[in-house]
Formats: C-alpha cells, sequence, structure tokens
C-alpha cells in the first residue's frame, strides 16, 4: 500500500481523479462476479495493466470457512483440509501462486502456448 502523505500534490490530485473515473466506469457493472460482461471486462483489464489479480479482497468469513474444510490434493501436506495447514506454509503458497501466475501470463509463455497451438 502507497502512504499517500508522501505524494506531492500534482501526484495525489492526479491519483484521486484516476480513483473517481475508476468509480464512475466500474459503478455500472453488473454485481454478479459470474456476469459473462463483468468477466469479459475485469480480464481485459487485467490484461491491459498486466495485473496478475485484481481480486486480492479477503475472503467473508463464510468463504474462508468452506475454503478451510477442501482437501489438499498436492504437496507435503496432500490429504489435509486447508484449516489444518500451518500458515506459515500457506503465506509461502500464496507467494509461490502468485509467482505462478505472472508466469504463465508472461509474454514468453503466451507466445510458446500461441506457437503450440
Amino acid at each position: 500500500m502507497i502512504d499517500l502523505t508522501t505524494l506531492d500534490p500534482a501526484t495525489l490530485k492526479k491519483r484521486i481523479e484516476g480513483r473517481k473515473w475508476a468509480e464512475e466506469v466500474l459503478g455500472d457493472l453488473p454485481a454478479d462476479e459470474q456476469d459473462p460482461f463483468r468477466r469479459g471486462f475485469m480480464d481485459r483489464i487485467k490484461r491491459c495493466f498486466n495485473v496478475a489479480e485484481l481480486d486480492s479482497r479477503a475472503m467473508s468469513n463464510r468463504e474462508s470457512c468452506d475454503f478451510g474444510r477442501q482437501v489438499i490434493t498436492f504437496g507435503q501436506h496432500i490429504g489435509k483440509i486447508y484449516d489444518e495447514v500451518p500458515l506459515d506454509y500457506l503465506d509461502w503458497l500464496a507467494e509461490q501462486n502468485a509467482k505462478l501466475v505472472r508466469y504463465v501470463r508472461s509474454r514468453r509463455i503466451r507466445d510458446e502456448r500461441e506457437h503450440d497451438a
């Protein structure tokens, strides 16, 4: 997170203008995250800005409970549910996942996929 108090006034003004414009544009999107229009729109935004993942919101309590009961199907904790795994391992795993997302979205990998297709 950027400390906005360290930005010069001109940069801060531009950031505020950008945020207002984004809220104006995104405000009319369907609320349903499964909506095909919204998904297409967000996918294009991600590609445009080369963003690995825009939705890094914390899960709700219900979502985290549901996710925590899922069985891990890989790695050293295979067969355990996420709630049983040490948090330091999950932190490491999340970091590796973020790197993997960036890797598969790299220009080199996309070019290889297009070449193989």
